[in-house]
């Protein structure tokens, strides 16, 4: 919500989530929820996407809560959209290090991309 309490949906940038029917999909959305809902928290708009929403990332204070999502293994980083070289970068060593100690979605086998899911539900 802003300060006048109108709520927000704001699409995190530099990363991508399960989907709410995939594997980890409820996971990720418990855990990005339990971070900062009902929080101040501040959004910096990198972005608009082809639909007209707001491409952000979300600080708690100091917390980059993308590069938290993914360093906990409840997200990829988007390389395709991810150009901020810095925050691309960070995000990109904080997935290697999820990845290699099994974090969240790194311990399940069976975990797709997001981006490889919805392709495979298109067709």
């Amino acid at each position: 919500m802003t300060h006048d309490y109108e709520r927000l949906r704001v699409r995190l940038y530099g990363i991508d989530t399960p989907e709410k029917g995939q594997i980890w999909g409820k996971e990720a959305t418990a855990a990005l929820s339990s971070q900062i809902a009902g929080r101040v928290v501040e959004v910096v708009v990198e972005d608009v996407d082809r639909y007209s929403r707001q491409v952000g990332i979300i600080f708690m204070g100091d917390l980059n809560v993308n590069l938290w999502m993914v360093s906990r293994g409840h997200a990829w980083v988007y390389e395709r959209y991810c150009v901020l070289r810095d925050v691309c970068r960070d995000m990109s060593l904080a997935q290697d290090k999820a990845r290699a100690e099994g974090l969240g979605l790194w311990g399940l086998p069976e975990a797709v991309a997001p981006w490889d899911y919805r392709r495979g539900k298109r067709r």
